[in-house]
């Protein structure tokens, strides 16, 4: 039998690249002589996971389309068009050459050229859509691929109807599987303790690192003998961001770094996530069924982060904050009500496990099998 190759095209951030290891992780085991190759911007945060994982990565130039008429604009944007012209070229020598059975799109500077490369080569495309709103790669990608798979039916209306299914987000198995009482006694927390876990992403958020370490030296002021355990990851170079104020708050209460190495450990210990509003943080937030206080990036594209929050907040599964309103007793206030009612955070842990969906990679896997077979 000939072996067979897949192609991803994503980057950029998280919750582009996540998805797309996961159902690569599904489509492994059952189809374990299928090789993956890799496409995604030479200059963002792919460049430098997915090589380490050991998968075949090739990186191109692409810029994003900036809205809004200024001259700055206008050159950046004229800037972006001839990379975009130059990316496609690449992505068409590169599909070319390795002959993919499918290309899987999840978004990214570089999903736009190679799904236009992929029509150009007629390789099947198939797009990954984990936000409640699609971005402009993918909507404009959708009529054109041979399935789509949505994890929020508000993205449906952006979709041909006939090809479109809504899966959820795929996430990695090692979160429905990691048991919270083996998580705590690894990270040696008590059973009394609440536990939070703060995270902006690899490259951490303002309005968490700054808010967050004021927030829980209020309620340490405000309440003696507060049992209490923060993990903080602030992000690379950001550690003094996140002022803690040590006298009052020790390691031993509030441990600051700047990433987690086992993030599943430390999700299915936790009591409180506060965090950004990606696609795969969200997924992995419902995967484990945690109570949580959500930042969206107000700068993500289409504004999807918040969309994505929205959704969460209206289905009672997270208190949502947003950048600049947000002050230090907004903060305080979101978590002493979590902190103090675990009936709330119950049901809030409850109401988040809804949008989890542990068979989305299986689902789509039996889909690409016909590609695959």
């Amino acid at each position: 039998m000939t072996q067979k190759r897949i192609l991803v095209a994503a980057g950029g951030t998280g919750g582009h690249i996540y998805p797309a290891l996961a159902v690569w992780e599904e489509i492994k085991s059952r189809h374990p002589d299928t090789d993956l190759s890799w496409i995604g911007s030479s200059h963002r945060m792919e460049a430098d996971l997915i090589p380490s994982m050991g998968i075949d990565f090739h990186g191109i130039r692409q810029t994003e389309i900036r809205r809004g008429a200024s001259a700055g604009n206008l050159f950046y944007n004229m800037r972006s068009m001839w990379y975009l012209n130059k990316a496609i070229g690449e992505a068409k020598k590169l599909i070319n050459e390795l002959n993919p059975a499918v290309i899987i799109s999840t978004g990214g500077f570089a999903a736009g050229a190679t799904g236009l490369a992929a029509g150009m080569t007629r390789t099947p495309l198939v797009i990954i859509e984990p936000n409640a709103y699609p971005g402009l790669t993918n909507k404009k990608l959708g009529p054109a691929a041979e399935m789509i798979f949505i994890s929020y039916d508000s993205a449906r209306e952006f979709f041909p109807v006939d090809k479109t299914f809504n899966y959820g987000v795929p996430t990695r198995k090692a979160l429905f599987e990691i048991d919270r009482n083996e998580a705590r006694q690894k990270l040696g927390i008590a059973e009394d303790t609440v536990m939070v876990l703060a995270t902006g992403g690899s490259q951490g958020a303002d309005s968490i690192n700054i808010n967050l370490p004021f927030g829980i030296l209020q309620m340490v002021r405000d309440f003696e003998d507060i049992d209490i355990k923060v993990f903080h990851q602030a992000g690379k170079g950001r550690i003094d961001e996140a002022r803690i104020f040590r006298e009052e708050m020790d390691d031993d209460m509030y441990e600051v770094v700047e990433f987690i190495e086992d993030m599943p450990t430390h999700l299915a210990a936790a009591d409180i996530v506060v965090s950004r509003a990606g696609a795969s943080t969200l997924a992995e937030i419902s995967a484990v069924g945690v109570a949580s206080i959500i930042f969206p990036f107000p700068k993500a594209a289409e504004n999807h982060q918040y969309k994505n929050a929205k959704e969460w907040e209206d289905a009672g599964a997270t208190i949502l904050l947003t950048d600049g309103s947000t002050n230090i007793g907004d903060m305080t206030a979101s978590l002493s009500r979590l902190f103090y009612d675990r009936s709330v955070r119950d049901e809030m842990a409850a109401a988040s496990r809804k949008f989890s969906h542990p068979d989305s990679a299986k689902n789509i896997a039996d889909k690409l099998d016909k590609f695959l077979g």
